[in-house]
């Protein structure tokens, strides 16, 4: 829930415009003080399949679809939240962020991997899954930050993996 009443945010089927195959982009839409301003989220789908996202209980493919659209969406409210006076300027700095050093490795791959499930590469997506997990085994710990992966690290971990008897092509 946003704190201030000024700012509202929405995931919406932006319906402005078609792609060649019939569908709408999805974007997320900040309102302030009656502006709005829209951020896509590289997907597209047909009104009744972005209808079937936010059913009661939608079935598999548009829960993964509803569980990443509520999942940008608390996203920015966490951010709305956090400015004490709020701009777009200063929304997009920290949403649309992309230097990767400010976060976790664990939760750029939890991002990736989420946007690739937008883009509907749901097999790669799992192939990240089985990786990030590997590495949450090894390093036992909540984060693990880009500054830390350092050549010790990345060489204790291919002994951890061989240890487990993956060949060097899964490491």
């Amino acid at each position: 829930m946003i704190k201030n009443r000024d700012i509202t945010s929405a995931i919406i089927l932006d319906t402005r415009k078609a792609k060649l195959d019939g569908t709408f982009p999805i974007k997320l839409r900040i309102t302030f003080k009656r502006t709005q301003k829209y951020y896509t989220l590289k997907t597209s789908l047909s009104p009744e399949d972005f209808e079937k996202c936010f059913e009661k209980n939608p079935k598999k493919e548009f829960k993964d679809y509803s569980t990443i659209f509520k999942k940008v969406e608390n996203e920015a409210i966490d951010i709305i939240n956090d400015i004490s006076e709020f701009t777009f300027e200063k929304f997009d700095e920290r949403f649309l962020d992309k230097t990767v050093d400010k976060k976790s490795v664990f939760e750029a791959y939890e991002n990736y991997m989420a946007k690739l499930k937008i883009n509907g590469q749901i097999g790669t997506a799992s192939n990240y899954n089985t990786s990030l997990n590997s590495l949450k085994e090894f390093h036992k710990k909540k984060n693990l930050f880009f500054e830390n992966i350092t050549s010790e690290f990345l060489s204790n971990y291919e002994k951890y993996m061989l240890n487990l008897n993956k060949s060097y092509t899964t490491i």
